[in-house]
């Protein structure tokens, strides 16, 4: 089952569906999320289902993400420990849980010592 599958019953959250108003806002809290993570656009890529080159247009504001891809991203980000709150001020907080910030490199690694494939 793709990650958008899943998505379709996801209660909406105001952290990044209040910025697909405006694709540089959403493009720079993804590139945060992206970076706090320490995944490349292509480990984002791979786990929902896109291309790289959909997540560099993304992260560069160049598109308007559809609202089931903006929710494909809140869902993997918040599973990923990631959480944005928008202040009065208009800017907006990251929050990331510190057990979440793993590379694809150590998962992958993690995953062979446990005997994992």
């Amino acid at each position: 089952m793709s990650l958008y599958e899943t998505v379709r019953n996801v209660a909406v959250s105001p952290s990044l569906i209040a910025d697909r108003q405006d694709p540089a806002a959403f493009a720079t809290c993804v590139r945060m999320a992206r970076a706090a993570l320490n995944w490349s656009q292509h480990d984002l890529a791979r786990q929902l289902g896109m291309t790289q080159r959909s997540v560099h247009r993304i992260e560069q504001g160049h598109c308007e993400p559809r609202r089931v891809t903006v929710l494909a991203i809140e869902n993997l980000l918040r599973s990923a420990g990631v959480s944005f709150e928008h202040d009065a001020t208009g800017g907006v907080t990251m929050s990331v849980v510190a057990v979440a910030v793993t590379t694809h490199a150590e998962a992958a690694g993690a995953a062979e010592r446990s005997g994992e494939h």
